[in-house]
C-alpha cells in the first residue's frame, strides 16, 4: 500500500459536532467518516454508480405517474413541509 498523505480541514463548530456524533453512533473516527464520504461521493467510478443505478432499476419498483407525484410535491411545498 502506498504512503498516506495528510489533508487538513477546517470545518464549523456545529458541523464537526454532528460529524462526532455520527461516527460515535457508527463507532468510527471522524475521520473515517470523512474518508468514506470522500470515497462514496467523489472517488466512485461512473461505472460503478450506473451499475447501482442499474439494479435499482431491475428492482422493478412500483412507481407513481409524474402528474400526481408532481401534485404531491406541489402540495408539500405549498403546505411548508421540509
Amino acid at each position: 500500500m502506498a504512503p498516506t498523505r495528510r489533508a487538513q480541514i477546517l470545518m464549523d463548530p456545529e458541523e464537526y459536532d454532528e460529524l462526532a456524533r455520527i461516527a460515535e453512533a457508527r463507532m468510527v473516527s471522524v475521520a473515517e467518516l470523512i474518508r468514506n464520504a470522500v470515497r462514496v461521493v467523489y472517488l466512485r467510478s461512473r461505472d460503478d454508480r450506473l451499475a447501482t443505478v442499474g439494479r435499482i432499476v431491475a428492482m422493478d419498483l412500483p412507481v407513481e405517474p409524474w402528474p400526481r407525484t408532481k401534485a404531491e410535491i406541489e402540495d408539500a411545498y405549498d403546505a411548508g413541509l421540509p
